[in-house]
């Protein structure tokens, strides 16, 4: 995922400070959004064929690069979601109202504090 992110990066023109030891320091099994289970599959599956479980590298607020503090790990699906709603929008879906506000928790995590 590191690659990718940095081949992400480079396309968008978006900043990148990840390294291998601060994705393995917010690792989890667990995606916030959904509240499910997530895992790594075996590549050779296309993005439209990927399970909705599939563990993904979310930057949890869009106007920023892949930089740390702002990057959780999610499922594939919450993902996709998210990139095409923002937490207005899924907050007036009641289905979704949960996964919108796990997302504001998250994304109001990253904001910097004035001290």
């Amino acid at each position: 995922m590191l690659e990718k992110s940095r081949a992400s990066s480079k396309i968008k023109g978006l900043e990148n400070n990840l390294t291998l030891e601060y994705l393995q320091s917010i690792d989890r099994d667990t995606c916030p959004y959904f509240e499910i289970p997530i895992k790594v599959y075996p590549r050779g599956r296309g993005s439209n064929n990927r399970p909705i479980d599939t563990k993904s590298l979310d930057r949890i607020d869009s106007a920023r690069g892949y930089v740390q503090g702002n990057v959780t790990f999610c499922s594939w699906g919450a993902n996709n979601l998210l990139s095409n709603y923002d937490a207005d929008q899924l907050l007036a879906i009641p289905l979704l109202h949960r996964i919108g506000l796990n997302f504001l928790r998250l994304l109001n995590s990253t904001k910097p504090t004035n001290q």
